[in-house]
């Protein structure tokens, strides 16, 4: 392998590294600015659009763990690489996919772990870390509120007691 692919295998081997997770797009038929917009998209959630030769990643695979790709691996490829929040980068390729019918997700990769696209449609279609901590303290909270409402009804419920007492008494009178 001449030392510029060489040198070229070994940044991708780097990136997968480093990264937390993958995922494998086609991008055949995209237009540079809808590239460049997903690109800006993905870059708000931490991740990152690289296109590669299938050749050259084909390679840096075989210096690592990673389970092979096959069949999913051909055509016009992109990887999308980062350590952002996974769901947030598989729901920004989701949206847009559905948005412009591109790019194709064609499979992802979590912690070494393959996924296929019926797994990553879910990963998209989970609420994000602030979602789930919002979620959360609801649920903590829930128990207190009730047993709040429970302790103060009664002594609510002797208010409107008297309340109703005193106006019939004005009534009397």
């Amino acid at each position: 392998m001449r030392p510029e692919k060489a040198s070229i295998a070994r940044d991708i081997q780097n990136r997968l590294r480093q990264s937390s997770f993958l995922f494998v797009v086609g991008y055949i038929g995209m237009r540079v600015d809808h590239f460049s917009g997903l690109r800006k998209r993905l870059k708000a959630v931490d991740a990152k659009l690289h296109v590669v030769k299938n050749t050259l990643f084909l390679r840096a695979m075989q210096g690592l763990d990673f389970p092979k790709f096959g069949p999913a691996f051909c055509g016009q490829n992109a990887l999308v690489t980062g350590n952002g929040d996974v769901c947030a980068v598989a729901r920004v390729l989701r949206l847009f996919s559905l948005e412009f019918e591109m790019p194709s997700i064609k499979m992802g990769m979590l912690s070494g772990v393959p996924l296929s696209l019926a797994q990553v449609e879910v990963l998209a279609t989970l609420p994000s870390h602030e979602g789930l901590r919002a979620y959360l303290l609801g649920l903590f909270k829930e128990p207190a509120a009730h047993l709040l409402r429970t302790f103060s009804e009664p002594g609510a419920c002797l208010v409107r007691l008297l309340q109703l007492k005193q106006s019939k008494n004005k009534l009397v009178e």
